[in-house]
């Protein structure tokens, strides 16, 4: 049996930890910020630094700047449109597959965890409360895509998540949007446990026009 090399694990743990700085906005879209200090950030060598820094780059994550460091790309609107459109036709796909199964496993839970969300939606919500209200903003779509359960299309929706994540740190957090997306959740929600395919899509393609609409990409 092979051992596992210890500089791969420290690179896994590296990247993971910076891409928690980077969709967390720890680390600020425009900022530029040295290997070194990453690495000092981090709390870890400077290999395994090197090794996430070139994963994350690959990932369309961050760019690097050759003796300078790294930094996060500022989003583009034809880049942020894409994104929101490839995770609605994920979305679509796994509406529609989750109308036509049986049995609907946590998505009551998740039903009510939008409902808690919005009982607790204020502008004055601490950080910790818009974090978890994120959260469960961001369950609905995973639950949808994992829905397909396909490998490949996982790890397409982590991608295209993770550059979201990127994208929604570098905006002040927007209750109002937040409330309206809940509420456009739920609806897509009571519409799968209606079975009503149709309904469901729609919700789907309202809710991805509102977020283009909030996000001033949709005039595209």
């Amino acid at each position: 049996m092979r051992e596992t090399d210890p500089c791969t694990l420290l690179g896994d743990q590296a990247y993971l930890n910076l891409k928690k700085l980077l969709t967390t906005g720890e680390i600020r879209a425009g900022e530029l910020i040295s290997i070194a200090d990453l690495s000092e950030r981090i709390g870890l060598p400077i290999a395994p630094i090197r090794d996430a820094v070139k994963k994350a780059e690959a990932m369309g994550l961050l760019q690097v700047l050759p003796k300078r460091g790294v930094v996060v790309p500022l989003s583009t609107a034809k880049l942020i449109d894409e994104c929101f459109r490839l995770r609605a036709i994920l979305d679509l796909e796994g509406a529609r597959t989750l109308v036509r199964t049986k049995t609907h496993h946590n998505l009551h839970s998740l039903r009510a965890k939008h409902v808690e969300v919005l009982d607790k939606a204020s502008k004055n919500m601490p950080l910790q409360a818009q974090r978890n209200a994120l959260a469960v903003d961001w369950d609905l779509h995973t639950y949808l895509s994992a829905a397909l359960q396909n490998d490949l299309v996982t790890t397409i929706y982590q991608q295209n998540q993770d550059k979201l994540a990127i994208f929604q740190s570098s905006r002040p957090f927007l209750p109002e949007r937040l409330i309206c997306a809940m509420r456009e959740h739920l609806e897509i929600i009571d519409a799968i446990l209606e079975k009503d395919e149709d309904k469901a899509v729609n919700l789907v393609r309202i809710h991805l026009a509102e977020s283009l609409r909030w996000w001033q990409v949709d005039n595209l």
